[in-house]
């Protein structure tokens, strides 16, 4: 990840975690699980639409770390 991602990413983690701090607490504080259980399918549900509507390419760890080869060594061993 480039470090003006980084430095982008972070903030909005900070809002989106602060967002839902204000959104779970009063779910708590009223201490009914019916409430919590709702609260926790609602967000299965959104997560489940997010996952669903991603796009077909899907990243490995050799994209996201520089130099990195995780591949079984024979076939690292054919290639080279």
């Amino acid at each position: 990840m480039h470090p003006s991602r980084a430095l982008c990413a972070l903030p909005r983690c900070v809002v989106q975690l602060s967002i839902l701090g204000f959104v779970l607490v009063p779910i708590f504080t009223f201490n009914r699980w019916e409430l919590s259980l709702a609260y926790a399918c609602l967000m299965l549900a959104v997560g489940a639409y997010e996952a669903v509507s991603r796009p077909a390419y899907s990243y490995t760890v050799s994209d996201c770390i520089p130099g990195a080869d995780l591949r079984p060594c024979h076939v690292r061993d054919q290639i080279a």
